[in-house]
């Protein structure tokens, strides 16, 4: 399990607000004080290494003499909050009336100029999947002093995906795929 938490301290906020004459969100206040803005998230993963050994039958030959696959799963969840939720303070809107007429909305932090920025905007949740496997095979050799040596027959064959639970919509990642070899 992870846990962050970050946390900044400014002496200052800048409110805004919509000027008629320059027809633009412009700075309007600043309020001196102390004031605080953090942002937090959690993350939990786990993962193991299985082993797969095969020797193959006599009767193909007995040059190989071990075949290993090398599988590691791993699962991790991972959430934030959105920051940008009025609850939080960390973010306003400022609406206003274009010159058409049509209702706009601008949205800002009073601290977004800060030194240490501001928290982010937007709820995130996901989960993802990753499977990576190694296939190797110990071969009878006359030029190791063991007898046998390593040959690596996939250095790397990886699959992942995630899912992202704050996506109102495509979900799902695409797959994917990748493959080291030697």
């Amino acid at each position: 399990p992870t846990v962050n938490y970050t946390e900044r301290w400014y002496t200052n906020k800048i409110e805004k607000g919509y000027d008629m004459q320059k027809k633009q969100v412009v700075a309007q206040d600043t309020t001196y004080g102390f004031y605080r803005v953090y942002n937090f998230n959690a993350a939990l993963s786990a993962s193991t290494t299985l082993y797969g050994f095969y020797k193959p039958l006599s009767f193909l030959g007995d040059k190989v003499r071990m075949i290993r696959h090398r599988f590691e799963p791993s699962v991790s969840l991972s959430y934030a909050p959105d920051f940008g939720d009025s609850r939080f303070g960390f973010w306003k809107d400022v609406v206003y009336e274009d010159q058409y007429g049509k209702e706009q909305r601008v949205t800002y932090s009073p601290f977004e100029n800060g030194m240490f920025g501001t928290a982010a905007r937007g709820k995130t949740g996901s989960l993802n999947f990753q499977i990576d496997n190694n296939i190797e095979m110990k071969i009878k050799s006359d030029r190791d002093s063991t007898g046998e040596r390593k040959i690596s027959l996939i250095d790397k064959l990886s699959l992942g995906m995630s899912y992202n639970m704050a996506a109102d919509s495509f979900k799902w990642s695409d797959l994917n795929v990748g493959l080291r070899i030697k």
